[in-house]
């Protein structure tokens, strides 16, 4: 708690939000360099070793885990797109 108290505390003193501007920027070009190292590795990926459709060692649907895939997308989806660029 006093470690967040001194590194959040000096944030709420600002007074124009308009001055973490170049934060926000920052976050989206992240954003954006993370989704093309994304797709230039799955291409990567695909070109070596094909879509690999017939390994029966990867499921199609995770019977036994599948709740555990809403709480990665609604942190997906809301916290990394809503957080990161503020």
């Amino acid at each position: 708690m006093p470690i967040c108290f001194v590194i959040l505390f000096p944030l709420v003193l600002v007074r124009k939000i308009s001055t973490f501007a170049k934060f926000h920027v920052f976050g989206d070009a992240m954003i954006f360099i993370t989704l093309t190292v994304i797709v230039i590795f799955t291409i990567s990926s695909v070109n070596t070793n094909g879509w690999l459709d017939s390994n029966p060692s990867i499921p199609w649907f995770n019977k036994k885990l599948w709740p555990d895939s809403i709480g990665f997308a609604i942190y997906a989806f809301e916290g990394i797109g809503v957080i990161l660029p503020v």
